[in-house]
């Protein structure tokens, strides 16, 4: 575990990969429009460092994801070295979030926690119940008492003779530990890093929600948080984020 390059960052943001609909928004006008909102002096002028940091499910076991290596030659090809917005130039560095976000106290030398097993593999299906009083399929052949059948007794297909379970064709691949590792980051920033790096969370994800707000109550009368949202319009802690001072942007 090595030194962390956010101990010498400027400004920082942190994204939720798999909440971002990235084939509808790019990383360099994510970065341009988040940095065009920053008051005039909320990062020093000249040249400035930026951290990007990528939360996802990189690690199946102890072992790299697919999903890490898409998403490698994906920042790669996304990731800007270099982005003038107006007047400031901004050095642009990226790494995957493998370890906690380190206090702004530590030493360059310090080293923090990795981050593994952040993809679970599960065998059976979503137990799931069906609706009272919704419309029936009107297809003559329509096969939803099949299905419910299926789904209750959890075989392979929807035929009443099948021998084989669920867990013998499907599996599903289910993210574990990112919403907790990115809202601890989000904390680690709020109450150990210094007012003059200011911090964004690229995501569509409600469950960051209540840590946003404690991070933007942390730093209330000198905020620095932003977060930039794609799809999502709205949602009910709207007006108490922003009563904090953090900022919501829409990309």
């Amino acid at each position: 575990m090595g030194a962390s390059s956010s101990l010498s960052c400027e400004a920082l943001l942190l994204i939720d990969h798999d909440n971002i609909p990235f084939g509808k928004v790019n990383l360099r006008q994510m970065l341009e429009v988040w940095l065009e909102s920053l008051p005039d002096n909320a990062v020093p002028t000249g040249t400035i460092s930026v951290l990007l940091r990528a939360y996802g499910g990189w690690f199946r076991q102890s072992h790299t994801s697919d999903a890490r290596f898409k998403a490698s030659e994906f920042y790669q090809e996304e990731c800007p070295s270099l982005l003038r917005v107006a007047s400031r130039y901004c050095r642009i560095h990226f790494e995957f979030a493998d370890k906690l976000l380190l206090p702004l106290t530590s030493n360059k030398m310090a080293t923090s926690l990795a981050i593994t097993h952040t993809v679970a593999v599960r065998a059976s299906a979503e137990t799931v119940v069906a609706r009272v009083g919704v419309p029936l399929c009107p297809e003559f052949d329509c096969q939803l008492s099949s299905v419910k059948k299926w789904i209750k007794r959890r075989r392979a297909c929807t035929r009443g003779a099948c021998p084989l379970e669920f867990k013998d064709q499907f599996e599903r691949q289910q993210q574990k530990q990112v919403d907790v590792h990115l809202a601890t980051d989000i904390l680690t920033w709020a109450y150990t890093w210094n007012g003059t790096c200011p911090m964004a969370v690229a995501s569509d994800d409600i469950d960051l929600l209540p840590a946003l707000g404690a991070a933007a109550f942390a730093r209330k009368g000198q905020s620095g948080v932003t977060l930039l949202r794609f799809l999502m319009s709205s949602s009910y802690l709207d007006g108490s984020l922003v009563d904090l001072g953090l900022r919501l942007v829409k990309v």
